[in-house]
C-alpha cells in the first residue's frame, strides 16, 4: 500500500496536464505509521481542515472505534487514538465521507433506510442525533446505495451524483441526483440537465481547491464511478 501527496498548486483540474514527478511526495517512510496500515476510506478533517483521519473498529471491542490520524501539516502520524461513541446506523467498512470544512463535521451516505451518519471530526466522535432517510424516494425498498461521486455545494447540499444503488448492475442515472440537506436535514430528488452537471463540475473543482490549498492527499485506490445518463 502506497501513501503519499501530490502538489497540485497551479494545475488545472479541468484538463489532461501530466503532474510533473518533482509534485509527488512519497510518505511511505514517515516513522510511527500505523500497523497495519489503515484500510477505511479516509475524513478530511481537524480544525483547520488538516488532517487526514482513518476510522477503524477496535480489535478488542466490536462496538468501540479507534482513529488513526496523518497530520498534514507535520506529516507525522497520531495513532490509535479513542472516538467517542459510535454509528447510529450502517457504516460500510468502505465508506465514502466528505466533510464540511467551516464545522468539522464529516458526512457519510450508506444506507437509505438510515440516512446520514455525521463524524465530529475536531472533537473525534460520532453525532447521533436524530436524521432523516431517504426511503420515500426509492419506493419505501430498504436499499443500499453506494460507488456514487459526491460533492458539498456552499448551498449545504450534497450532491450524489451516478452509482449503484442495491447492486452493482443497478446504475443510477446522472440526471436524477439525490441531494441531501445538512442544514435542513432533507432529502430530495432532483432532475438535472448537462449544463447542471457542467456547473456543478466547475463549483466541484473550486471547492476542491479550496480544501486543499497547494496539496492534494490521494488515497492509495481511487474508485471509479460508472453510470448512465
Amino acid at each position: 500500500m502506497d501513501f503519499f501527496y501530490v502538489d497540485l498548486a497551479g494545475v488545472s483540474l479541468d484538463s489532461d496536464t501530466v503532474i510533473e514527478k518533482s509534485k509527488w511526495f512519497d510518505l511511505n517512510n514517515i516513522k510511527f505509521k500505523p500497523d497495519p496500515f489503515p484500510s477505511s476510506n479516509p475524513i478530511l478533517g481537524g480544525k483547520n481542515n488538516d488532517k487526514t483521519i482513518f476510522l477503524e473498529k477496535s480489535s478488542i471491542n466490536d462496538d468501540k472505534y479507534r482513529a488513526n490520524i496523518f497530520d498534514i501539516k507535520l506529516e507525522q502520524w497520531e495513532t490509535n487514538k479513542d472516538v467517542v461513541g459510535k454509528p447510529k446506523g450502517f457504516l460500510s467498512g468502505s465508506a465514502s465521507w466528505i466533510s464540511d470544512e467551516k464545522t468539522g463535521l464529516a458526512y457519510s451516505f450508506n444506507s437509505v433506510s438510515d440516512g446520514i451518519i455525521i463524524f465530529d471530526s475536531v472533537n473525534l466522535a460520532f453525532v447521533n442525533k436524530d436524521v432523516s432517510n431517504p426511503q420515500n424516494l426509492f419506493n419505501g425498498k430498504i436499499v443500499t446505495y453506494d460507488n456514487y461521486a459526491q460533492v458539498l455545494l456552499p448551498s449545504g447540499q450534497i450532491l450524489y451524483i451516478g452509482g449503484s444503488i442495491g447492486n452493482e448492475n443497478d446504475k443510477q442515472s446522472m440526471r436524477n441526483i439525490l441531494t441531501y440537506n445538512i442544514i435542513t436535514d432533507t432529502w430530495q430528488m432532483m432532475v438535472w440537465n448537462l449544463l447542471d452537471l457542467l456547473v456543478i463540475n466547475i463549483v466541484s473543482n473550486v471547492n476542491l481547491i479550496n480544501h486543499f490549498p497547494g496539496q492534494q492527499y490521494l488515497e492509495y485506490n481511487r474508485r471509479v464511478t460508472q453510470s448512465t445518463f
